[in-house]
């Protein structure tokens, strides 16, 4: 009557075991037909947006002024808000074309208290082993 037990047990993990690797490649199927209906529509509003974009050579100018205004704006004590809200409408106004990201440079150089006090009890632990 045991090994009754032991059998129905293993069948019941067989059984649930398959079950779950059957809707784990349902999903994977599922997931790749999203994947390519996102890119297909991605595809083709970018196709449509190709047609209404301004010329290259009249986009080209307004997107080159962005950076000196940014590199002249610290300077001039202008508000990095403002630059940066400078910057996206002259990147809507070229076409909406994303801005990336080359650097990001901290403003503040001065660590918060949690970071001061966590740097000096890590410097103390390391000394006590000393």
């Amino acid at each position: 009557m045991e090994g009754n037990w032991a059998l129905v047990g293993v069948e019941t993990t067989v059984i649930g075991m398959a079950v779950v690797f059957l809707i784990l490649i349902i999903l994977m199927f599922c997931i790749t037909a999203l994947d390519k209906a996102v890119d297909n529509s991605t595809k083709k509003k970018a196709a449509g947006a190709a047609k209404n974009e301004l010329p290259a050579a009249a986009a080209a100018p307004a997107v080159a002024a962005a950076p000196a205004a940014t590199k002249s704006a610290p300077a001039a004590g202008i508000d990095p808000k403002k630059v940066a809200a400078i910057m996206a409408a002259v990147s809507a106004a070229a076409g909406g074309k994303a801005l990336k990201f080359v650097a990001i440079k901290r403003v503040n150089s001065v660590p918060g208290p949690w970071a001061s006090s966590a740097a000096s009890e890590l410097i103390n632990t390391r000394q006590s082993y000393l």
